[in-house]
Parts: structure tokens; C-alpha cells; sequence
């Protein structure tokens, strides 16, 4: 028998080291694949669990409402006074008297101020003197006449007799017509005599300024003492509103929203002074004129308010909201849910949660072309609709009528359903229904 030696020792140790380390890899190894063939047993199971089928999917829903369908449009506007007119001065001079101010309430004809009349008063006179000079020219033609038409008359017979010439003849009945003519010049200096004389006394009455209309003074621009000048144009002295409880609002509509815009069209606006109050107003006009600036393009509507509570005040900008859609005490149902379809048999189904989604898009839409029972809705007027109601587990399809839509929300008519109902609007996310 060979002696033990130590290096054999030594290679003995290094072998039975490296049998363990393989040992260990080979239940390493082993334990990771009883892992991985765990996890996809369970996916499978879970998946296609019940002999091969699919997890029937779930539904998000939304409860159907009854309320007022309301589309609208909005622009700013400023509050106008009805009927405003502007008081001016037709004749020149010095301001005299203000009767009237600012907020004042006048009647028609009312005096609201007056021009110094002194000057008035002295062309009134003059023009009087010159209707008095006037008219005694015209007794003064009209004694001539009679004068010249007697002599015409005489030497007309004595030329008859043969005791007056044919020239002397001639002579007398010209200065008849000359007396003739100038008679009737002495009546056309009268009758403009009379005119001028009308004319100065208009002026002294138009040195009194009155109303115009009854109304409140809004503005008051001349102080007492001013001279205001009527030879070029008529100054401006007060400004007038007939009513401030019934005023109108101008607004600026955009060329996209202008459209949909009609007369009698409710709406409603707020301005800064009462930022909590929502005033009612109605479309009065839509005018056909455009308006540009910078590049854009509106047109100006119209709305009448009532101020019979005095708030607003003319000038006051406003922030308009003009309702081009209203549908009163209707059942409303989400624009989804009319978007909404079913997904095709064996397809748009869910595995557990956590999971990739299987067999479609999100939202319920497949990217095949659908077919079977569910998806074949058959021809719609262009006024209907198709609803999906669970019937069960099971989407049940219903036909309604739509009213109108304001992009959001549409009214419907159904004799199906009712408020409270709940339609289908999508898939659910998550492997259990949604409600």
C-alpha cells in the first residue's frame, strides 16, 4: 500500500469544492424556471381560465339627466342710452342763463339756457324800421301810380281832340308803366322787409335754448359768460336722453360666431360696477355692416336692456353671453356615450389587473373591422341615435332621437329610458365594472 501523500490531500478538496458549486447552480437554475412557469400558469389561468374563455369586459356608465340644454356665444359690448340727442345753438353770442344741468329731468320745450339777446333784439328793430320804410314806399308807388294813370288818361283824350301830340301821348302813358313798375317794386322791397323782419325775430326766440324731447340731461359743456360761435357749425351744449330705463347694448360678435346669431335670441351680460349681478337682455338687430380692426372681423348685434332700476349708466363696457341654443326640461345624455360601441365578439376583452389590455383600443374601439349581432345597428335617420344600456352583463342597443347638442351634452327624445337611466360610455380600465 502506496503512503498517503500530502498533495493528494490537497487536489482531493479541489475537486469536492467544485461538485458543490455545481450543485448549487443546478438548484439555482431549477428554482428560476419553477418561478417563471408559476407566473405564466397563473397568467393563463387567469386569462383563459374555464377552458379557454375570455374574461367578459367591463363598463363605465353614466346616469342620463333631465335639464336645460344651453349652447351660447360671448362678446363684449357697451351700454348705449336710447334716443340721446345732442341741444345746440343756432345763433352766435354770450352765453346769458343755464337752467338746466347735469342728471336734471326736463319736459319738452323746456328752457335749458340762454344766449345774451341784446343784439337779437336790436337787428329785430331794425328789421321792423325797414318793414315800416318798406311799406311806405309802396303807398308812395301807389300814389304815383294813381298819379301817372290819371295824366295817361287825359292826354289819351285830348289826342283824340287832336290837342296834344303823339309824343306827348307817348310820354304820359310811359310814366304810367314806369309808376306801374315801380309799384311793384315798393311791394317785393316789403315783402323782403317782412322776411327779415321773420327771420330777426326767429333768431331773438332761438337765443333761448329749450328741449327738445323730455328726457335727462347727460352732459352740460358751456358755462355761463362763454361766447359760442354758430357760424360754422352748431356747438354742442347739452346732451339728452329720452329714457335711461330702457337702454340698448352694442356689442362686437366675431365673424365665426355671427351665424348662429338671430333676433330675439335671449341673453344676459355683467359689467365691473355690479361684477355679481347678471343683467337679461334679448337680440333687438344684427347689423350687416362689418367692422375691422386689426385683422379682424366683426359685426355689431344689438340687445335692449331695461334699467328701470337706474344701475347702469351709458359708457358702462360689457361682458355679453348670447344663448344660441336652448332646450328646456330635456333628458341629456354625454356626447361619449352616443360615441360609444361595443367591441366585437372575441374581441375588446381584459385580463387581470395590471395587465396590458388585450385585443383592442382603449375606449371600447377595436382597430378590425367589427361584425356579429352587437354591431350591426342597422339604418339611422339623421336624427337619431344609438344608446348602449346593460341588459345584465350584456350591452343592450337603443335607437333615440337627438334634439340638439352644445358639443358637450345632447337633448334626446326616448320612449326607452328615462332620467336616472345609466348608458354606457366606455370600457372600464380595470377588471371590475364602473358605475
Amino acid at each position: 500500500m502506496a503512503a498517503h501523500r500530502p498533495d493528494d490531500e490537497g487536489l482531493d478538496q479541489i475537486l469536492t469544492a467544485g461538485k458543490r458549486r455545481s450543485r448549487w447552480r443546478r438548484v439555482l437554475v431549477a428554482a428560476v424556471v419553477l418561478v417563471v412557469a408559476g407566473a405564466a400558469a397563473f397568467v393563463v389561468v387567469r386569462v383563459f381560465g374555464g377552458g379557454g374563455v375570455e374574461a367578459a369586459p367591463s363598463y363605465v356608465t353614466a346616469a342620463l339627466k333631465k335639464g336645460d340644454l344651453k349652447a351660447a356665444i360671448t362678446a363684449t359690448g357697451t351700454v348705449e342710452a336710447l334716443n340721446t340727442v345732442e341741444v345746440g345753438a343756432e345763433v352766435s353770442g354770450k352765453i346769458a342763463a343755464l337752467h338746466a344741468d347735469f342728471n336734471d329731468s326736463v319736459a319738452a320745450g323746456q328752457p335749458l339756457a340762454e344766449i345774451d339777446p341784446e343784439q337779437a333784439k336790436a337787428n329785430v328793430a331794425e328789421a321792423k324800421a325797414q318793414v315800416l320804410a318798406a311799406r311806405a314806399g309802396v303807398a308812395k308807388a301807389n300814389a304815383t301810380l294813381i298819379a301817372a294813370r290819371l295824366e295817361a288818361e287825359r292826354s289819351k283824350a285830348l289826342a283824340e281832340k287832336g290837342l296834344l301830340s303823339k309824343k306827348e301821348l307817348e310820354t304820359a302813358v310811359s310814366s304810367y308803366e314806369l309808376a306801374e313798375a315801380s309799384r311793384e317794386a315798393a311791394k317785393a322791397s316789403l315783402a323782403l322787409a317782412d322776411a327779415s323782419y321773420a327771420s330777426s325775430k326767429t333768431k331773438l326766440g332761438k337765443t333761448q335754448i329749450v328741449a327738445p324731447i323730455s328726457g335727462t340731461v347727460l352732459s352740460r359743456v358751456v358755462e355761463v359768460g362763454q361766447t359760442i360761435n354758430a357760424g360754422m357749425q352748431t356747438p354742442v351744449l347739452f346732451t339728452i336722453c329720452e329714457d335711461l330705463g330702457h337702454m340698448r347694448l352694442s356689442s362686437k360678435v366675431d365673424e365665426a360666431d355671427i351665424g348662429v346669431v338671430k333676433e330675439g335670441q335671449i341673453a344676459s351680460f355683467t359689467v365691473d360696477a355690479y361684477p355679481e349681478r347678471e343683467f337679461e337682455s334679448a337680440v333687438e338687430s344684427v347689423r350687416n355692416v362689418a367692422t375691422v380692426s386689426s385683422n379682424v372681423v366683426s359685426y355689431e348685434v344689438l340687445l335692449s336692456v331695461d334699467n328701470s332700476e337706474l344701475l347702469l349708466k351709458p359708457g358702462m363696457t360689457a361682458s355679453v353671453e348670447i344663448v344660441t341654443l336652448l332646450v328646456k326640461d330635456a333628458l341629456l345624455v354625454p356626447n361619449k356615450a352616443l360615441r360609444f360601441s361595443p367591441p366585437s365578439e372575441g374581441h375588446g376583452f381584459r385580463g387581470p389587473p395590471g395587465l396590458p389590455f388585450l385585443g383592442g383600443t382603449p375606449g371600447g374601439r377595436t382597430k378590425e373591422k367589427r361584425g356579429g349581432a352587437l354591431d350591426k345597428i342597422g339604418e339611422l335617420a339623421a336624427n337619431q341615435a344609438v344608446l348602449w344600456v346593460l341588459d345584465g352583463a350584456a350591452p343592450k342597443r337603443i335607437v333615440v332621437e337627438k334634439l340638439a347638442t352644445d358639443g358637450t351634452s345632447t337633448a334626446i327624445k326616448s320612449d326607452t329610458i328615462e332620467a336616472g337611466s345609466r348608458v354606457i360610455v366606455d370600457l372600464s380600465e380595470t377588471g371590475s365594472p364602473e358605475k
